[in-house]
């Protein structure tokens, strides 16, 4: 809460009405929290995602080990069982770190794909 103006009296109710002015948080990302965000860019060692409001999720090719990259004109990494992360696609992901960037007014957070039934699922 950030203030609270002066209560003005209703006539005919006498009820008060106090004007307050506040700001919350809608979304927040939570350590160990299960999402899914979609893929937007790949590089040759990270995979950034989207999820909600929060545009920089960062996802090292050392958190998804059976991954390789694969190069070309739209890049994307793939496992030996042919499942592919490329553009696009939406991915589960756990939640290994995060935090609020007050300067930006939004979140950042690191995720893996290592668990049980982590990885793309579109």
């Amino acid at each position: 809460m950030e203030r609270i103006r002066e209560g003005k009296v209703r006539q005919h109710t006498g009820d008060i009405l106090f004007p307050v002015d506040f700001s919350c948080i809608t979304f927040k990302i939570l350590l160990g929290e299960i999402l899914e965000g979609v893929v937007h860019k790949i590089l040759k060692h990270v995979v950034f995602l989207r999820c909600g409001q929060t545009e920089k999720i960062y996802l090292s090719h050392q958190k998804m080990a059976d991954y390789q990259y694969v190069s070309g004109e739209n890049p994307f990494y793939r496992n030996d069982k042919s499942s592919k992360i490329e553009k696009g696609v939406v991915v589960r992901f756990v939640v290994i770190g995060e935090k609020y960037v007050e300067a930006e007014k939004d979140f950042q957070a690191v995720v893996s794909l290592e668990g049980d039934y982590l990885g793309p699922i579109s």
